[in-house]
């Protein structure tokens, strides 16, 4: 048995045993930049759960600070990863 079929046998044998097996994925990047009070923050949050309902609208805005969030979707059999990342609006001087 030369190298490839040892290591070809390995595998084999390995992802059998593997509860938790890694895949390979495709990770795409989503800023969402706006003016203050157009929605940047609920489109976040409709993107990770499509059944979200915002708050009322509120005086002063809510984001104060950048976040950071990651959703995960497979579509032809391709994994994909979505870094969501909301800004606070343009032009907040608060």
């Amino acid at each position: 048995m030369n190298c490839a079929q040892m290591i070809s046998k390995l595998t084999t044998e390995m992802s059998k045993r593997n509860k938790y097996p890694f895949s390979a994925c495709t990770y795409r990047n989503l800023v969402i930049i706006g003016r203050i009070h157009t929605g940047e923050s609920t489109i976040c949050n409709m993107l990770q759960n499509p059944f979200h309902i915002p708050q009322l609208a509120r005086f002063f805005a809510g984001t104060r600070n950048i976040t950071f969030n990651r959703i995960t979707t497979t579509h032809r059999d391709n994994v994909y990863v979505f870094n969501i990342i909301d800004s606070p609006g343009l032009y907040d001087c608060t």
